[in-house]
């Protein structure tokens, strides 16, 4: 049991974590198979001006030779998902590392039934470039396979004085947070002034796979929609025996985008070092 004066910023990022799942709501997104409707990944949905996108790791479409669809519980059927897919060709000469996808929605006979069961996330809520700061918290947002259907939410903090090598990443292009399965926490309300922290079991991370990681800063604020909060990458993958997630940064998404459709996002660090990707 722990006191208020103690807890009082964890309870406060609770709460402004909530009112951010709030907003983000149907614009994150369960990726399912065409042919058996089952739960394959996550995915963000991004709009910009008449360009509407689904980003998501590239596993998730390969895996699945590409036969995927959305659900829209509107009219209470699985629609299957049309468009150009965008993947990159950045060779390392090893393993992808950078696993991502975009499919741009090209087919206008298919925006009403998108626009009438999902948000889109514009570039206010993208925040390239991105500095980490590491006594701050981080927030995953996606659909794990054993939750069915319900979105999880997980917050955690960078993982610091660690080789990105050794994990296969390389901390230009990727962020690693910390995710221990066996040491999940609950924080609840027991009094007016006093809460507990109880541990819990955690879940497989299986079809997570293309799910938003946000920046929630340090803020107090009383109105829900002043809340800042900015996208900074998507989640590839797990290590389990590392109990590290891997993290795409934003930055090569925006690249692909204004690369392939010339689009005017901002220029990264990437392109001025002239290390992008292109396909």
């Amino acid at each position: 049991m722990v006191e208020k004066t103690d807890i009082y910023d964890l309870l406060y990022y609770k709460i402004i974590r909530e009112q951010v799942v709030a907003r983000l709501n149907r614009a994150i997104v369960p990726i399912y198979d065409q042919s058996n409707q089952e739960l394959i990944g996550t995915g963000v949905l991004l709009q910009y001006n008449e360009n509407y996108f689904i980003i998501t790791a590239n596993h998730v479409l390969n895996d699945n030779d590409d036969k995927i669809c959305l659900y829209f519980s509107n009219i209470n059927k699985y629609g299957d998902l049309y468009g150009r897919k965008l993947e990159h060709e950045f060779d390392f000469g090893q393993m992808d590392i950078i696993d991502i996808c975009i499919v741009k929605f090209d087919d206008a006979l298919y925006y009403p039934y998108l626009f009438s069961n999902f948000n889109f996330i514009d570039l206010s809520y993208i925040q390239v470039n991105h500095n980490l700061v590491f006594e701050d918290n981080y927030t995953v947002i996606g659909f794990p396979y054993e939750k069915m259907n319900e979105s999880f939410t997980y917050t955690s903090r960078p993982l610091a004085n660690i080789n990105y090598e050794d994990l296969g990443y390389n901390n230009r292009f990727h962020i690693v947070l910390e995710y221990d399965k066996n040491d999940i926490t609950l924080l609840t309300k027991l009094s007016e002034n006093q809460y507990e922290v109880t541990p819990v079991p955690g879940i497989n991370l299986h079809c997570m796979s293309g799910s938003g990681v946000w920046y929630i800063p340090y803020q107090y604020s009383s109105n829900k929609e002043n809340i800042v909060f900015y996208l900074i990458g998507i989640l590839t993958e797990y290590q389990g025996d590392k109990k590290a997630i891997g993290i795409t940064r934003i930055d090569f998404i925006t690249e692909l985008l204004r690369d392939c459709f010339n689009l005017n996002f901002p220029k990264t660090r990437m392109y001025d070092q002239d290390i992008y990707p292109t396909i």
